[in-house]
């Protein structure tokens, strides 16, 4: 049932705007009656934040998806960050993700449940590029947090102005390219 219940309010966001979410909406798409409903998700902003969850797990597997395992460590870094471009490309991925999340979680809670998850995903891939031979500038765990905030920012604006993915990607690689192969 959470799952049919996660799904809906998934549907229905792709659909309408969060502040026009309703609880109501959410039971009638999913065929549930509200104790149902609300023995799974106290209110509207735990529903949302199960349906920021499974997105954000999934951007996680599309990224992971897109890396070469037999590239280096390097290149792979440039991958995860082409891909995660592309995925804020998606309106759907951008809004909830990019736009509605940071805004009904908050600033901080939402950089906390995102970074939780993709910093332990660019630490290690730091962590291989360090062992590969790049001689990177710092402690990784503030770098791989450095990081995550440039390409969520520049992935703002790839979900902004789409038609600039590739002069953002661009700059975000170029950057990268400094970071990771300094000389």
């Amino acid at each position: 049932m959470r799952a049919r219940l996660v799904a809906a309010a998934r549907e229905l966001l792709a659909e309408i705007p969060y502040d026009e979410l309703t609880m109501d909406a959410v039971m009638e798409r999913a065929g549930v009656s509200r104790g149902g409903l609300y023995y799974h998700f106290p209110d509207r902003r735990a529903l949302f934040q199960a349906v920021v969850e499974q997105i954000n797990e999934e951007l996680l597997v599309r990224v992971a998806g897109a890396l070469d395992q037999s590239a280096p460590p390097t290149r792979n870094l440039r991958l995860a960050v082409i891909e995660f471009f592309r995925a804020c490309t998606d309106p759907f991925v951008a809004k909830v993700l990019l736009v509605e999340a940071p805004a009904v979680m908050g600033q901080s809670e939402w950089m906390e449940e995102a970074n939780a998850r993709w910093a332990d995903m660019v630490q290690a891939m730091l962590e291989a590029c360090e062992k590969s031979g790049a001689k990177l500038p710092g402690d990784l765990d503030i770098l791989a947090n450095m990081l995550i905030a440039t390409v969520d920012r520049a992935g703002m604006l790839v979900a902004r102005q789409p038609d600039e993915l590739a002069r953002i990607e661009a700059t975000v690689i170029s950057l990268l390219n400094r970071i990771v192969d300094p000389g």
